[in-house]
Order: C-alpha cells, then sequence, then structure tokens
C-alpha cells in the first residue's frame, strides 16, 4: 500500500515538472516570436527631370523632426530604374557615412562607419540620381528597408518608412529674390544674443537694429505669395517669421532704453574718488529713468543683463555721488565743480551735452546763493569764493549761449591753388573766444593731404571772413573733395557741418540757357543743415598761367537733344540737370526720354543731386563688378543712407526702380519739410509702409503727383523723363527756387 501510494506521488511530481517544462518552453516561443518595436516616420521623395530622357535628380528627405539620431542605416530600392549616382549632405557625409550598391544598381545602402554628433531636423538623408525604364515614378517600384538609427544613449531605434513620392520640391523653390531676404533672416541672431555692445564698444544709437530693420522692411517689401514661399521653407527647416517680428519688437525696446546704457557707459569704469566731476550724468539719468517704463526683455537675455547693470550701477553711483557732493564743504564743492565742468567739454557731441551744461550751471547758481546767504568764514574768504563761482558760472554760460547759437559758414570758389573764401556768421550774443577749425582732404590722399586751419572770433564779433590757402597743389580732375568745418568752445568742438564737391568744370553761365544755375547747393548728409552757398571747383589744369579770372569764349547755343520736343513738361527738367551734372544724354543730341530708370542710374542721379559721392567701388553685392561705372554710385547712396541692396548679396543690377522706392531714396536725402497731406490714391493700400511718409512729403511738396484715374502705382516704374522731373523739383527745393 505504501509502496503504490509512493509511486503515485512519483507520478504526480513528474507530471507537474512535465507541464512546467512545457509552460517554459511556450512562454519562451511566445517571447520570440514578438515582433521588435518600429517608430513611424514619413520620408518625402521628390523628383525632378534632368536634361537626359527618363533621368530623375529624386531627393529623399525626412518629412517628421528627428530628435538627436545617429548611426542611420537604410536602404533604397528600385523596380524600374538603376542609380547613377548619390550625393550625401554635408551633414550626411561629414559623419562617415560609407554608401554602397547591389542588385545591378538597383539598390542603395547607407551604412554608418563612425560615432558623430547626433542630428536634429528634418534632414536630408540623400539624392540619387536614377534613369528609369520609361514607367512613372511611385511607391510602387521604389521601396526603403532596414531604416535604423541610434539615440544619444545608443539605444536601437527601428523606422517603420512610408514614402510620398511626388514631383517637384517639398517646398517652394525660392527665387533669388525670395532667397536672398530668407537667407538674410535665417543670418538674423537670437534674440538672447543681442547686444547693446560690439567688441565691448557701445553701437551707435542710429546703428543699433539697423540689420534687422533691413531685414524686415526687405520681407515687408515683399508680394503675399513671397511671403508665403518664404513662410514655408522657414517652417520647414523649423523656423519661424515670428523670430523676425521679436527682434524688431526687441530692438524697439532696446532704443527705448538705449539712452541709460548710453550714461552708464561714461560712467562705468570711474572710481568713487573721481565720481563727483561725473555728476552730470546720475543728474541727467534721474530725469531720463523717469521717462522709461521697465522694457520686458527675456529672461536670461544678454541685453536684459547689460541693462539691468546699467540702471543698478547708476542707481548706486547716483547714491554715492549726492552724498559726496553734500558731504563736501563751500570750497569743495567749487573745485568740484571747477573739475567737472571740462569733463563734461569732453561730451560736446553727446545728444545730452546741452542738459549736462545746464545740470553743472544749475547746482553752480545753487553754490552761489549758499555761499552768499550762509557762509561762516572771514569776508575776505567769501569774498573769493563768490568771486571764482561767478566765474565759473560766467564760463558755463558762455559755452551754453554758443552752442544754442552756433553759426552759419558759407565757402566761396576754389581757386588756383586750392585757396578759398570761408565766412561764418553768428549772433551778436554768441561765445566770443571761440575759434573755427577748417579741415580740407582729398578722399583719395585722406592720410597725406589733410590741411588743417584755425583762426578765433574776436570778442563780439559776429561775421568772420578770411582766406584759406589749403594746399599750393590742385586736387584732381573728378576727384571728391571734403571741407570740414568745426566750432570749439572752451575746449568743447562740434562739427558745423561738411561738404563734398567732385572737381570738375562748370560751365560759365555765358554758355547757359538763362535761368539755369551754375551748380546745386548741395552737402554731404540731411544733417549739415547749417550750410550754404554752393562750391564750384576747377578743372584741376597744371597751366599755372592761365589767368584766374579767365573766362571762356561763350558758346553758341544748340539743341541739347531731339528726341524731348514732345516732352514739354519735362524739357526744363531734363535740360536744367544736363546742365548741372546731374544727368547725361544717351549718346548725342539723344535722351531717350521713354526709357526705364534702373536702380543703378537712380543712385547716379540722387549722387550727384546730394552732392554725396564717394569713390570706393568695393562692395559685397554679387551683382556690383567694382571696376563697373556704377559701383562708386551705388557705394556713395548707401554710405549717405538713401538706398539698401534687395539683400546682403545682390543690390538688383538692370531692375527698373519702382516709383515707391524712387520717393523713399529722395525722402531719405531731401528729408522731412514738414508739407506730409493724407493720401487718397485708390490704390493706397499697395503703397509699402515703408514708403508711406516718403510719398505724403514729397506729394504735399509737389513732387510727385498722381495719375488721372486716381492712382499713385507705387510699384510701377519710372521714364527718364518722369525722373528727371522729380529730381528737378527736389533740385529746386533745395536751392529755393
Amino acid at each position: 500500500m505504501l509502496k503504490k501510494l509512493i509511486l503515485k506521488i512519483l507520478c504526480m511530481l513528474l507530471t507537474l515538472s512535465m507541464i512546467s517544462s512545457l509552460a517554459i518552453v511556450s512562454f519562451a516561443d511566445e517571447e520570440e516570436s514578438q515582433e521588435p518595436t518600429t517608430t513611424p516616420i514619413n520620408i518625402s521623395a521628390n523628383y525632378f527631370s534632368n536634361e537626359t530622357e527618363n533621368s530623375y535628380k529624386i531627393i529623399f528627405s525626412s518629412l517628421d523632426v528627428l530628435d538627436n539620431l545617429k548611426d542611420f542605416n537604410f536602404a533604397i530600392s528600385f523596380s524600374n530604374a538603376t542609380i547613377q549616382s548619390v550625393d550625401l549632405t554635408d551633414e550626411m557625409e561629414t559623419g562617415g557615412f560609407s554608401t554602397s550598391q547591389s542588385n545591378g544598381n538597383k539598390t542603395f545602402t547607407l551604412l554608418k562607419g563612425s560615432e558623430e554628433t547626433p542630428l536634429s531636423g528634418k534632414l536630408t538623408l540623400c539624392i540619387l540620381t536614377v534613369l528609369t525604364d520609361g514607367t512613372a515614378l511611385s511607391a510602387e517600384n521604389i521601396s526603403i528597408t532596414d531604416f535604423t538609427a541610434k539615440s544619444e544613449t545608443d539605444e536601437v531605434i527601428t523606422f517603420a518608412p512610408t514614402l510620398n513620392i511626388e514631383a517637384g520640391p517639398v517646398v517652394p523653390e525660392l527665387s533669388d529674390k525670395e532667397q536672398a531676404v530668407y537667407d538674410s533672416i535665417v543670418a538674423l541672431p537670437d534674440k538672447a544674443t543681442l547686444s547693446f555692445y560690439k567688441e565691448e564698444q557701445l553701437i551707435p544709437f542710429e546703428e543699433l537694429g539697423k540689420e534687422i530693420l533691413t531685414v524686415s522692411e526687405s520681407y515687408n517689401t515683399l508680394t503675399e505669395a513671397e511671403k508665403t514661399n518664404i513662410n514655408e521653407n522657414l517652417e520647414y527647416n523649423l523656423k519661424n517669421i515670428s523670430s523676425l517680428t521679436e527682434l524688431v519688437a526687441l530692438i524697439d525696446d532696446m532704443k527705448a532704453v538705449y539712452d541709460i546704457v548710453m550714461l552708464n557707459d561714461i560712467i562705468k569704469g570711474i572710481d568713487e574718488p573721481e565720481l563727483t566731476k561725473y555728476a552730470f550724468v546720475t543728474d541727467i539719468y534721474n530725469q531720463v529713468k523717469e521717462g522709461i517704463s521697465a522694457p520686458e526683455f527675456p529672461a536670461e537675455s544678454t541685453v536684459l543683463t547689460q541693462y539691468t547693470t546699467a540702471k543698478e550701477n547708476l542707481d548706486a553711483k547716483s547714491t554715492v555721488i549726492a552724498t559726496a557732493y553734500t558731504g563736501l564743504d563751500y570750497d569743495g564743492k567749487y573745485s568740484a565743480l571747477n573739475t567737472e565742468f571740462p569733463v563734461i567739454q569732453n561730451y560736446s557731441a553727446n545728444k545730452y551735452h546741452s542738459e549736462f551744461i545746464v545740470s553743472i550751471l544749475d547746482r553752480a547758481k545753487s553754490l552761489l546763493s549758499d555761499t552768499e546767504e550762509s557762509f561762516a568764514g572771514p569776508d575776505y574768504q567769501k569774498n573769493a569764493l563768490l568771486e571764482q563761482i561767478e566765474t565759473l558760472i560766467a564760463k558755463i554760460e558762455m559755452v551754453k549761449n554758443g552752442f544754442s547759437n552756433l553759426p552759419t559758414f558759407e565757402i566761396g570758389d576754389i581757386r588756383r591753388g586750392s585757396s578759398y573764401d570761408v565766412t561764418l556768421t553768428r549772433e551778436a550774443s554768441a561765445a566770443s573766444q571761440a575759434t573755427v577749425r577748417l579741415l580740407i582732404y582729398s578722399e583719395d590722399d585722406l592720410e597725406n593731404t589733410i590741411h588743417d586751419k584755425t583762426f578765433e572770433f574776436a570778442s563780439g564779433e559776429t561775421t568772420l571772413e578770411d582766406s584759406i590757402m589749403a594746399s599750393s597743389v590742385v586736387y584732381p580732375y573728378e576727384k571728391s573733395v571734403v571741407i570740414k568745418v568745426y566750432y570749439s568752445i572752451s575746449g568743447a568742438e562740434i562739427l558745423l557741418g561738411s561738404v563734398t564737391r567732385e572737381c570738375k568744370t562748370i560751365q560759365t553761365p555765358s554758355s547757359r540757357p538763362s535761368g539755369i544755375p551754375t551748380s546745386p547747393s548741395n552737402t554731404t548728409n540731411k544733417e549739415d543743415s547749417n550750410i550754404s552757398g554752393g562750391t564750384k571747383f576747377p578743372s584741376g589744369s597744371d597751366d599755372e598761367d592761365e589767368k584766374i579770372d579767365e573766362k571762356p569764349a561763350p558758346a553758341p547755343e544748340k539743341k541739347l537733344f531731339n528726341d524731348i520736343d514732345t516732352y514739354d513738361w519735362a524739357i526744363d527738367a531734363i535740360e536744367g540737370l544736363y546742365y548741372v551734372g546731374i544727368v547725361n544724354g544717351m549718346e548725342e543730341g539723344v535722351f531717350n526720354p521713354a526709357g526705364q530708370v534702373t536702380r543703378e542710374q537712380f543712385c547716379k542721379m540722387v549722387v550727384q543731386l546730394f552732392g554725396v559721392m564717394q569713390y570706393d567701388t568695393e562692395t559685397n553685392f554679387v551683382d556690383v563688378s567694382s571696376d563697373a561705372w556704377y559701383a562708386s554710385y551705388i557705394n556713395s547712396a548707401i554710405k549717405a543712407g538713401y538706398v539698401q541692396g534687395q539683400s546682403d548679396e545682390y543690390f538688383g543690377i538692370g531692375e527698373p526702380i519702382m516709383r515707391q522706392d524712387m520717393a523713399t531714396i529722395l525722402y531719405r536725402g531731401l528729408g522731412s519739410k514738414n508739407k506730409a497731406i493724407e493720401l487718397d490714391f485708390t490704390d493706397n493700400d499697395n503703397i509699402a509702409p515703408y514708403a508711406q511718409d516718403a510719398i505724403s512729403e514729397l506729394c504735399g511738396l509737389g513732387v510727385f503727383n498722381g495719375y488721372e484715374d486716381g492712382s499713385f502705382k507705387p510699384r510701377g516704374t519710372a521714364t527718364r523723363a518722369e525722373a528727371a522731373k522729380v529730381i528737378w523739383e527736389i533740385y529746386q527745393i533745395l536751392n529755393d527756387k
């Protein structure tokens, strides 16, 4: 009985053991039979026809964003084509990939050969050139298999690709113009890296954000279709046009607080013992900060750090200066003000120079009053101190009044030997002891031939005339000469203005129809508003025996152009501009009034109109050759701030200039005359935002008009006759005709 029981138990254990083994085998088989996890991915195969029949270029790209992947492997097979060539992008090629072809060149395999930095984004995987058997490319005859990659932690990721096969690009192809704008947007800095400084130097206010605003203006001038093309390309490359909008807004915020950063730049390196010399900085800072709202700079951005540092430094130093100045005795306060005054004069070019002067003047007058009322020392000490303070106040007021009443100047004809007359006129109340310094030089010899002449106003004198001998050398014919006039009071110097002229023979009135002036009264830029009078230059002949006042015999009048008779509304403009050297004919007797005006041709007209000629011919534009006739005119117009390229790379040579661009360029050179009117053209909505102020002003001045149908046609082009007419109108305004 016992034996039977034991046998029964053994049988049961054996049975359980067999069941357990079978279960383990079953589970193992089930585990081995599970499919590996795969990740879906969309791949585009965009094909383009080659010149050879049935030959195509196919670009394989990821339509999904890949995140930090490396060690890519995949195979692309064709059932109806053979592979002729393979190209990899720089990103893929530099990673040590190897490629192979098999199956009679019907299969391409990409194999990763070495580790590399992980790649992210929508990647172009490869570019294949194939020759088909004549059947269409489709998902039925192209497949991509064995697609794997590794994560940063070397985890293998297996992809299940879905192939999207289409003719043409995955995103719209960009025109040269669109590509230039796209490239400029992509090249913009990140908003976190924007700075008030460049190479530790504070960026001038007028330069702050200029590149960003130029890019924004270029984008805004595009049509909606062009913008859409660019936006789709940006989106595909994981970028967005909103980044440009954010940068423009950030630049506006930077400009709003620029003065605080600028004031801190003056005082940031000054140690405590010297701080009382810079009280004028913190005085103005305490006024400026009241009108500034805290900007919403991005957290952890460079500009936030710079602005915060500037404000904290100015707040701290304001307290130190106030405490230190309050703690001084009467003599100490006078000494502080007396040493502060020449420091202020070092900043005569600063926008707040007049406010700096008012600051020290107010404190000097306050010290005078306190000394008169409360000085407790002996009378001789009090009187001596009062005399010193009064002398300082008189000196400060002289400078304040002098810079409030700047002189005007006229420069006469350049004569033989490069001598010329200069006349300066100022108000009777202007500061005495002022000096005037003149520089004249040829731009070709800037380092060698700067001629400096300094002379003084006598006390109370209101008009100063002198004859200057700049050099014994006549400046070269058709070369640019610059004359600069500086005005100095008590060590502080300010540029009154500069004149740039081209040395050339100007026709005498006897050989010119009546009513045509001898030369345009031009200035280098619109800031030179204190300049009056025109300057005429000789031909540069070396014949020293030629009499200075000798005039050529009158030339017989003849018809300038034979093709402008039907343009009676433009004849005066065309002939007038010809005689003052702003326009030329196409050939002898031919003006071609109906011809279109290109961007480079208009640059030449504007440069000669405003007298801003320079001779640098090197540019960054790929379509502007340095030896082309227009290179120096384009450079001159750009440096004067009148015109911009269509992008950083292309100026737009040979393209007709649009009416709204003509208006904008002329407005930049002329400046506002407060004649703007409300525009009511039927196509107002088509006027680009950047051109609206210009068109409004120039229409108010009568320089531009609309068409008979009520439109302005801002994107329309102008004929040579029309361009001459508007240039002549500006010329008349410049010369108060």
